[in-house]
This record gives C-alpha cells, sequence and structure tokens, in this order.
C-alpha cells in the first residue's frame, strides 16, 4: 500500500501484507510450511476488513477474494489450515504422491493451475521441471438443461430493499468520540484500549475481524465512517470478539460487559 495514495493505513494496520509479497516469499523458498504461507494471506484479508468498513466496496472485494483463494486451495488438494503437521500427507496428495524432503516450498505453475512443490534449497522460477503424474482437473459437470417444453420455474420474489438509514446529525463524529473517550477512561477497559497483540496466542486465528477502542477513535479521527451505525459495528466486534475468545466466566469478559452498559447508555444519551 503506498502511503502517498493512503496516507493514514499504516496508523491502523501494523502488520502489511499483499498478495505479491507472498508470491515473492514463495518463490524464494521463505515458508516452510503451507500454515506459514497461510498466516500471511489471512492477514491481507484481516488487514483489509481493519482498515475498509463493512459495505465498502474495498471491504466487499476483500471478502470475495479470501473466499475465491480459499476454493482455488482446496482445489489444489492443499491442507487446510492447522493441519501440515511435518508437510506429508497434505502436500503429497497436492503433487501426485512425490516424496516431501525436509525444507521450504515454493510454488511451480505446470499450466493448469497452482501446485506446491517441496525441494531442499531455492531454486530460481523457470528452472522448475514439470512434475510427472500430476494429473489435469476433471472437466466441470453442469446440469442439464431442463427440456424446451417443460415450463421454466418462477424465480422467487426479490426481498424489499431495507430502509436508507436516516441522516445523523452534523456534529455526530465529535458526539461519537466522546462516548468513545468517556468508555477508554474506565478501569474496566484497559484491555480494549489498543489492538490485542501478535503475541497472544491463538487470537488471531481464531478472530477474524480483531477491533479495539483505540482504533474506532482513530478511524473516526480520520473520518474514515460515513455513518454512526458503522461506529456501532466496530464497537460491537470489541465485545463480541472479547466473548469469542475468552471464557465466559473469566474476568476480562466480565469488563467487557461493564464498558458496553456504559458504552450503549453513553451513546443513547447523547442523541445518536
Amino acid at each position: 500500500m503506498d502511503p502517498a495514495d493512503v496516507p493514514d493505513y499504516y496508523d491502523f494496520i501494523k502488520n502489511p501484507m499483499d498478495l505479491g509479497t507472498v508470491k515473492s516469499k514463495l518463490e524464494q523458498g521463505v515458508y516452510p510450511t503451507p500454515d506459514a504461507m497461510l498466516q500471511d494471506v489471512d492477514q491481507i484479508w484481516k488487514n483489509c476488513q481493519t482498515y475498509n468498513n463493512p459495505g465498502e466496496y474495498a471491504y466487499k472485494l476483500g471478502v470475495d477474494c479470501q473466499a475465491k483463494f480459499a476454493q482455488e486451495w482446496h482445489a489444489a488438494g492443499l491442507p487446510p489450515k492447522g493441519a501440515d503437521g511435518g508437510l506429508g500427507a497434505g502436500l503429497g496428495a497436492g503433487l501426485g504422491g512425490h516424496a516431501i524432503q525436509p525444507g521450504g516450498f515454493a510454488y511451480h505453475v505446470p499450466g493448469a493451475g497452482v501446485r506446491l512443490e517441496q525441494r531442499q534449497q531455492p531454486i530460481a522460477m523457470g528452472s522448475l521441471p514439470p512434475l510427472a503424474g500430476l494429473m489435469p482437473p476433471p472437466p466441470l459437470m453442469h446440469a442439464q438443461p431442463p427440456p424446451l417444453h417443460a415450463p421454466l420455474p418462477m424465480p422467487a420474489p426479490l426481498a424489499p430493499a431495507p430502509p436508507p438509514m436516516p441522516a445523523p446529525p452534523p456534529d455526530w463524529q465529535g458526539r461519537a468520540i466522546q462516548v468513545v473517550d468517556t468508555v477508554m477512561q474506565l478501569d474496566d477497559a484497559v484491555d480494549f484500549c489498543e489492538p490485542v497483540p501478535a503475541s497472544v496466542s491463538g487470537y488471531h486465528q481464531a478472530i477474524h475481524y480483531p477491533m479495539d477502542l483505540g482504533t474506532v477513535r482513530a478511524k473516526l479521527m480520520a473520518g474514515r465512517y460515513q455513518h454512526p451505525q458503522q461506529v456501532l459495528s466496530d464497537v460491537g466486534y470489541v465485545w463480541s470478539n472479547c466473548a469469542t475468545f475468552n471464557e465466559p466466566d473469566s474476568d476480562i469478559v466480565a469488563c467487557a460487559e461493564q464498558c458496553k452498559l456504559v458504552f450503549d447508555r453513553s451513546w443513547q444519551e447523547s442523541g445518536l
């Protein structure tokens, strides 16, 4: 992401990643396992969802790309995340039964889709030999159309469009900042004012849309929200992420519930 195009991007995104970097790391044999590559790819989708708001084009495009990547990964016969334990069966199945040796892996395009090739030392792209025994993908099966004389089913009626959101008051962003500040000053909010560190084991694998009150405030200050409902959506993730990752009777969940009560009351009192 070019800072000249998006000057505030790195204020929100601390671990930038993109598919070009992933491709370069694959070519250099940097990734020791498929899981290591998937962690970088997952970071791309998390960054997109953190910086962009739900409903925006870039957010939807990231969700579509994430789904397409998962589909292609599965179609290539590669192991799901967390299942590569030593790289045995997963990569072997995707490579036509080739033996797996220790070391990094790089991708190879034999002409009909992407595969991963295990190797000892980095090899320049273009010098990899074609993989023997690699079967072409099966042809796509299409359902037969109904006979011409058969009546076509009537399409289901479209659901009515939701009513437009009411226009917020002109000073709504300033009011929202005051509400967020009120909650951030609480003793119970100390764990919700900054992003959860990457060192917290398993958090970023379990939580797909991390959010914190400090990030919400920064996005408000930068004018990243177009409507108060977008603020409510992000703040809601702060509480739901906490409840998802932690035990129901833990102290931090109790703190989140208290903060949510204060936020909801302050939001209502602000007239938003």
